[in-house]
């Protein structure tokens, strides 16, 4: 009967269970992230004035648009921006990483990847913002809501992710205050309603309307890995293989 134990199963254990550990830190990484479908609400805080309540929004090639792609590694530096009314986009695709951007209207995309970068920390990311003017009657509240998805994959050692949508909006009048909403992300999917409110009192104001999406990506390879949970037993397991082989040839006569 073959022994159950020889060199030749010894070593295919040991080199599966270094395998996979190595397996276990390949690095990769994603983020996306996205605004839409912006919905404007009118409330007359004064109905007895005789005013109704009214929005003039810029038109839609009048939407200030940009977009940035950014990839930063040992081995290049490499950025695509573009800024454009109406529509903008920029896009990267290289060894060390993707990365793209494209931002329509009030609508606004956002991606950013990379896998096994070629040299050491390697920085990716992406940005699409929209930005809006407009005119609101006066004694009249506007309920700006937009809808906003953000992602991110990593393992929050050495592969960083975070992907964040904005929503903000300010009056062109000496309060100068900005009001805003958010969704960031570093793990998952998470998808939500950002909402502002916004209202004048006295007289119509001017104002903007701003959304912006983000999303960034970080391989520092200088981070001590953590192994998968299976990858420790699967060694330990090859070495005990080699362990009793080892024993098996000691109790073997000269």
């Amino acid at each position: 009967m073959p022994p159950l134990v020889t060199k030749r199963n010894a070593l295919l254990a040991l080199a599966l269970a270094l395998s996979t550990t190595v397996a276990a830190h390949a690095q990769n990484a994603s983020a996306s992230a996205s605004l839409g479908k912006l919905r404007i609400e009118l409330i007359d805080l004064d109905p007895a004035d005789g005013v109704a309540p009214k929005l003039t929004l810029a038109p839609p090639e009048k939407v200030s648009n940009g977009s940035s792609a950014f990839v930063y590694s040992p081995r290049s530096n490499l950025s695509d921006y573009d800024l454009q009314a109406g529509a903008a986009s920029a896009a990267i695709n290289s060894p060390q990483g993707q990365a793209a951007a494209s931002a329509t209207g009030m609508q606004l995309e956002a991606a950013a990847n990379y896998a096994n970068p070629l040299g050491g920390a390697t920085y990716v990311s992406s940005e699409a913002t929209g930005y809006v003017g407009f005119k609101l009657t006066r004694a009249t509240r506007m309920i700006v809501t937009v809808d906003a998805s953000v992602s991110g994959d990593g393992d929050g050692r050495r592969n960083k992710t975070k992907a964040s949508a904005g929503l903000s909006g300010q009056f062109d009048d000496e309060r100068g205050i900005w009001i805003s909403d958010s969704l960031a992300w570093t793990q998952g999917r998470e998808e939500d309603e950002l909402s502002i409110s916004m209202e004048t009192l006295y007289g119509s104001l001017y104002g903007w309307l701003w959304i912006t999406a983000n999303t960034e990506l970080t391989f520092n390879e200088s981070a001590l890995p953590v192994p998968e949970p299976a990858a420790p037993a699967m060694l330990l397991a090859g070495l005990a293989v080699l362990a009793g082989y080892a024993r098996k040839k000691a109790r073997q006569p000269a």
